[in-house]
């Protein structure tokens, strides 16, 4: 079996949450860790910055595709890191 951490950002602790809770009990996940983050990123030119919180979600490859294809106005940004 080959497993994966998952990435993903979301505005708020709340949303994060929601996150996580729908992944468990849909099974498509083990685990999930949250941490409050300061961003920073271009944006329209511009370096910007922003609170956020990262989700990092511990599953396995195969479920990644099924997450990966959850809606991004749901889930935000996703990464797969390894």
């Amino acid at each position: 079996m080959s497993f994966v951490f998952i990435h993903i950002t979301n505005p708020s602790k709340n949303h994060a949450e929601k996150i996580a809770t729908h992944l468990l009990k849909k099974k498509l996940i083990a685990c999930a860790n949250l941490f409050p983050i300061k961003s920073f990123y271009w944006w329209k030119g511009r370096i910007e910055e922003s609170n956020e919180y990262v989700l990092i979600a511990k599953t396995l490859r195969k479920n990644f595709e099924k997450i990966k294809k959850r809606d991004k106005k749901e889930f935000g940004a996703k990464k797969e890191v390894g």
